[in-house]
């Protein structure tokens, strides 16, 4: 089946009639196209300060749209159910945010917006990196000197780029990224609102040489002298001298003139007779109607207001941002992405290009609010009122005047007493036992684990430097010995790191071991403190050690095939090496520590957890098992939902372990945040001594 629909959509990869008048395949000269020549069109951007001030706000406005990565299919090709999931490193989002050494992304999309606004169409040149295969360059050519190849049958095979001197280089389909706004006279052509606004944009642009020659010329309509008697080619000269020398210029306007032999003949139109100001704002509100841009964003205030000025913002991004927004998706999605490897299980999306409106959001915040407080008085649970103020777009805050959720424990039994009017908290509250005291505090796991981390991360960024500097010198022999096909190779050792992250594991194990003996110890309980299992630690310290250390190398990677070009015969080869090394080592200085410190984190706090749960299975005395979420500093909802909760008793604990899985990534297992969570386990121990 794959190969008839394949056979198929080849022999539909033509044109059914013929769209070029040549039987063959030849260019198309883009000044013979429909209408004006594109250069002409692109000129209007500097001769019109209309053309210019609507050109620059609507790629601005369209540039500042945020763009995101997404999966939209499984590792098997299926459609993937629920919400898409975000991807925020890729080479497609790398390329898209620096298309090249000299242009932003910001400016890559302003100047698809410009040009589509001004000639209505859009190529960019890729550029791939040796053996990589995806582009890791994008290069935005102006449209003028791009002509397509048409072909009668195929209807176009490539394009052709008119060089500065002349040259003619081929270019293949898919060397070009091209878009744009169809023609309906013309397949070939594209279609912008300046050819059917030229006569005006050239009207307005007459009148003002006009007034400048009006003002250059004495600031004086113009007339004819006659000479009824004539005069000689000498006399001429000398009269047509000493006029311009005392009447040409603004400097010498209404100066009396004296006319030897000759007299004045008035041969002039006045300025309110041209009526230019009206003119001129005619043509204005022409040029706004045919880019149907509100005159508001272009700073005339006249009869303006902030309601109309609101809705002058609204009309642009529906009218003009968010068809752009939709041509630009389908350029990325049908024919950037399908250029990467996976390219076709991901697709771009773009942010709200609505303008916000602070009086109607404000609004909007308070009238969910008041329904809020109304939904609690009628008895509504609290989660329940919660989720439904999430899906209105608000945060979760406090209800004034509302009073806590009580829980009441007794050793062995649990019972809940739930008030009718609970309050909306960033984290539930601690239960309380029957007689009013809080389940034990865990405040002393959180301040060994802050320190174990900071003397930890310190150890770590010296070994992380060491990395670092054994990752440069590599790239440095692979492009001398290989060039870029030897960038598979690029590896980096983690033995150093892994042994101190083991250690670090091991010690805090071993104190939150001794912690939960002393806790038992409060409650008149004696239990026996057990040593951690280095073996059982040691493995999940080496994974971490080596997710770390791929993330410096995978970063060389990508800094090296973006920087990297093969030295040319008269390059200095040991300079190009040098710069792209240079790169190298700059982009791993960049790399934020906000990493290392949240996978480091979540091994401490595994760890903890694991000295706590082996100490606790051996232990003979019953006591009764509580999940804590208090050490976390935001608290998604399932770490909500499980704080506070009473877990079983201690016979339990190899259950209640598998919610806190040993050396695990952070605490919680369902935790959203994963190695972020700080979750533990509090026991209350029975009086069985």
């Amino acid at each position: 089946m794959g190969s008839l629909i394949g056979q198929a959509s080849r022999a539909l990869m033509r044109a059914p009639v013929p769209l070029t008048a040549r039987f063959g395949t030849g260019m198309v000269n883009p000044e013979l196209m429909a209408g004006m020549s594109d250069a002409a069109k692109l000129d209007t951007f500097d001769q019109s300060p209309d053309v210019f001030a609507v050109t620059d706000r609507n790629g601005e406005t369209f540039a500042a749209v945020e763009w995101r990565l997404y999966r939209k299919r499984d590792g098997r090709g299926r459609v993937a159910g629920g919400d898409r999931r975000e991807v925020t490193s890729h080479a497609a989002l790398d390329t898209l945010t620096m298309p090249n050494p000299f242009l932003s992304g910001h400016d890559l999309r302003w100047l698809w917006s410009a040009t589509l606004d001004l000639v209505g169409k859009s190529h960019w040149v890729r550029v791939d990196a040796p053996g990589a295969g995806f582009p890791v360059e994008l290069w935005p050519i102006p449209p003028h000197l791009m002509s397509p190849v048409a072909d009668a049958r195929r209807f176009q095979v490539g394009w052709v780029y008119w060089g500065p001197e002349g040259q003619k280089i081929p270019l293949r389909m898919d060397q070009v990224f091209y878009s744009k706004r169809p023609h309906p006279k013309d397949p070939y052509a594209a279609s912008s609102p300046i050819q059917p606004l030229m006569v005006d944009i050239d009207a307005a642009r007459q009148a003002a040489r006009w007034n400048a020659v009006y003002f250059h010329n004495s600031a004086q309509p113009g007339g004819v002298i006659e000479f009824p008697e004539g005069i000689s080619d000498t006399h001429w000269d000398q009269f047509v001298k000493r006029w311009e020398e005392s009447h040409k210029g603004v400097h010498n306007a209404h100066r009396v003139a004296v006319i030897e032999r000759g007299r004045w003949v008035e041969r002039s139109t006045s300025m309110r007779d041209m009526e230019f100001s009206q003119l001129r704002e005619t043509n204005r509100q022409t040029l706004l109607a045919g880019f149907g841009f509100p005159k508001t964003m272009l700073g005339q205030t006249e009869d303006v207001n902030r309601a109309t000025s609101q809705t002058a913002r609204e009309v642009h991004a529906d009218a003009i941002t968010l068809p752009k927004l939709r041509r630009f998706k389908v350029l990325l999605n049908r024919a950037y992405l399908p250029a990467f490897p996976g390219g076709d299980q991901l697709e771009f999306d773009h942010g709200d290009a609505a303008p916000q409106d602070q009086e109607a959001m404000d609004a909007h915040h308070q009238s969910v609010a008041t329904t809020a407080n109304r939904l609690l008085d009628a008895g509504a649970e609290g989660d329940q009122v919660m989720e439904w103020m999430a899906g209105q777009g608000l945060p979760e805050f406090d209800f004034a005047g509302r009073q806590p959720v009580t829980t009441t424990t007794t050793r062995g039994q649990v019972e809940a007493h739930h008030h009718p009017h609970p309050q909306l908290t960033a984290r539930p509250v601690v239960p309380v036992l029957a007689d009013g005291d809080p389940l034990p505090g865990v405040d002393h796991l959180q301040e060994s684990w802050e320190r174990e981390l900071d003397a930890l991360l310190g150890d770590w960024e010296s070994a992380e430097d060491d990395q670092k500097a054994e990752i440069v010198a590599a790239v440095a022999a692979i492009l001398t010995a290989q060039g870029i096909d030897g960038l598979d190779d690029l590896d980096v050792d983690s033995t150093l790191t892994a042994a101190l992250l083991t250690e670090s594991m091991v010690s805090i194990a071993d104190e939150a071991s001794g912690q939960v003996v002393d806790e038992a110890a409060e409650q008149g309980v004696t239990i026996t403190k057990v040593e951690p299992d280095r073996d059982l630690l040691g493995p999940v310290a080496a994974g971490v050690a080596a997710i770390l250390a791929s993330r410096l190398v995978d970063s060389a990677k990508a800094t090296t095939l973006r920087t990297w070009s093969p030295p040319g015969p008269d390059d200095d080869t040991a300079a190009v090496i040098a710069e792209t090394v240079t790169a190298v080592e700059a982009g791993l200085a960049a790399l934020s520590p906000a990493t290392p410190r949240s996978q480091l984190g979540g091994a401490l706090t595994g760890s903890q957890n694991e000295g706590r749960v082996v100490t606790v299975a051996a232990a003979e005395p019953l006591g009764d098992v509580f999940a804590s979420e208090v050490n976390d500093t935001n608290t998604c909802q399932p770490c909500r939902d499980i704080d506070g909760t009473p877990l079983g008793s201690t016979a339990d604990i190899e259950q209640i372990r598998q919610s806190y899985p040993a050396g695990g990534f952070g605490g919680f297992v369902d935790c959203l945040g994963r190695e972020r969570c700080r979750g533990t386990i509090v026991i209350v121990w029975r009086d069985t001594q």
